[in-house]
C-alpha cells in the first residue's frame, strides 16, 4: 500500500489475541495516578508488572494479591532486591526487577519462585505465548524488526514516512510463536481519532468506536465482530 501523506501522526497497534484478560490498560491508568513521577519514564509501561514473556512479575503477583491496591505493597521488597516497593518507584527503578534497583539500596539474593512464576525466556526459536495484555511501544522504523524477544521487536515498519519522507508503506514482520496465537491489526488516524479500524483476514477494513475497543479490552475482550487478522500463527509473519 502506497499513498501521500500529509498528516503528522499515524499510530499503528499489533495485538496478539491470548489471554488478554490478565491485565488491562486502567491498572496502568492508576499507577500513573498514584505515582504521577512515573508518567512518561519506564515505569510508565505494563512492564512495570509484566515480564518479557507476558506473565507477571513478583510485583505483578503481589499486586494481584493485594486486590489491585498499589499502596497496600508499597512498604514491602517484591523483587528481594533490598529496596522497598516505593523507594523503587520514587528512584523510578523497577519494582518486579531484582537487577535493577536504586543506587543505595544494598541488594539482597530474591526468593526463590514458586512453581508457575519463573519467566520463560526467549530462546530465540519463537515469540513466547501471550498470557497477559502489555504495551510495548517502539519509534518509527522504516522496516520491522523481527526478535523472539517481545521487547525488542518492531513489527511494523512504515517505509519512507518513518524518516521523514512523504510516503507510507506498510509492513508488517513477526518472528514465528511458539504456540498457535491470533493476530490483529488496528490503526488509527488524525481526521478521525475517536475511531479504530481494525483489518480483517481479506484485508477489508472496518472501524470500531475507540471508546467501545478500550471499554472491551478493559473487561478482557474484544468488541463483538472483530476477528482475527492471521488465526493460529505459528509461522513467521511478512
Amino acid at each position: 500500500m502506497r499513498s501521500i501523506i500529509r498528516f503528522s501522526v499515524i499510530a499503528a497497534i499489533l495485538f496478539a489475541g491470548v489471554g488478554i484478560a490478565h491485565a488491562v490498560p486502567g491498572h496502568l491508568n492508576n499507577f500513573k495516578a498514584a505515582y504521577p513521577n512515573v508518567v512518561g519514564t519506564k515505569l510508565d509501561s505494563c512492564t512495570t508488572c509484566h515480564n518479557p514473556d507476558f506473565t507477571r512479575n513478583s510485583y505483578g503477583l503481589d499486586f494481584a494479591g493485594s486486590g489491585h491496591n498499589f499502596g497496600a505493597i508499597e512498604n514491602i521488597d517484591s523483587d528481594g532486591d533490598g529496596a522497598t516497593n516505593i523507594a523503587e518507584i520514587n528512584a523510578l527503578t523497577f519494582p518486579g526487577d531484582p537487577a535493577d534497583h536504586p543506587a543505595a539500596a544494598s541488594p539482597s539474593p530474591a526468593p526463590p519462585a514458586s512453581p508457575g512464576t519463573v519467566p520463560v525466556p526467549a530462546t530465540g526459536d519463537g515469540i513466547p505465548e501471550p498470557v497477559a495484555q502489555a504495551r510495548l511501544p517502539f519509534d518509527a522504523t522504516a522496516y520491522p524488526l523481527l526478535s523472539s524477544d517481545p521487547l525488542k521487536a518492531m513489527p511494523i515498519g512504515l517505509g519512507d514516512v518513518a524518516t521523514g519522507g512523504e510516503f507510507l508503506s506498510v509492513q508488517i514482520g513477526l518472528d514465528a510463536f511458539l504456540s498457535p496465537t491470533d493476530l490483529y491489526i488496528a490503526y488509527t488516524v488524525p481526521t478521525d481519532p475517536f475511531k479504530v479500524f481494525f483489518m480483517g483476514s481479506d484485508y477489508s477494513v472496518a472501524g470500531y468506536s475507540l471508546e467501545d475497543v478500550i471499554n472491551s479490552l478493559s473487561a478482557g475482550r474484544l468488541p463483538d465482530g472483530i476477528r482475527p487478522w492471521k488465526t493460529g500463527s505459528t509461522r513467521p509473519v511478512n
